[in-house]
C-alpha cells in the first residue's frame, strides 16, 4: 500500500512507518522508533511546526 518512509526526522517522535494490506483487505500500519523512550514523548512545540519533511527510505 504505502512504502516505508521516515516521518518527523530529527524531531521528538521520529519514526519509520509503513502500511500493508492483509489478505482480508485491512490496512495495517507498522512503526519503528529509533529511540523507544520517545514512543509516547510529547513535543511541547509540535503545534508550531508543519511536517512537510517526510522522506522515503530511498531519499536517506
Amino acid at each position: 500500500m504505502i512504502q516505508p518512509y521516515l516521518r518527523f526526522q530529527g524531531e521528538v517522535g521520529e519514526q519509520a512507518t509503513l502500511f500493508i494490506q492483509d489478505p482480508s483487505g485491512n490496512a495495517l500500519e507498522f512503526k519503528s522508533f529509533r529511540d523507544e523512550s520517545r514512543i509516547f514523548a510529547a513535543d511541547p512545540l509540535a503545534h508550531t511546526r508543519t511536517h512537510t519533511g517526510d522522506r522515503t527510505y530511498a531519499e536517506l
